[in-house]
């Protein structure tokens, strides 16, 4: 009986180890990936706040554009 709860106690131990190293190794992939989406989102945010500021360089110069046009077609109408 002794070496049945030895045998008992030394399954339930490795069985314990098992599901430790199991979770342990769950936990850092977890740890891994979410670290690596972090990285990811970041670089996003920074290449959407490049393509925003550009998009409004380009608004700006557009509108300094069409100020221009403006200026020039009311100078042209006033020749005529």
């Amino acid at each position: 009986m002794i070496k049945y709860l030895k045998g008992q106690i030394s399954l339930t131990a490795t069985i314990i180890t098992a599901v430790s190293m199991v979770m342990a190794s769950v936990f850092t992939s977890w740890a891994t990936s979410s670290n690596q989406i972090a990285k990811i989102e970041t670089n996003v945010s920074v290449v959407e706040e490049r393509e925003n500021n550009h998009y409004k360089e380009v608004q700006d110069s557009l509108k300094r554009i069409e100020n221009k046009l403006d200026t020039l077609s009311d100078k042209q109408a006033k020749l005529k």
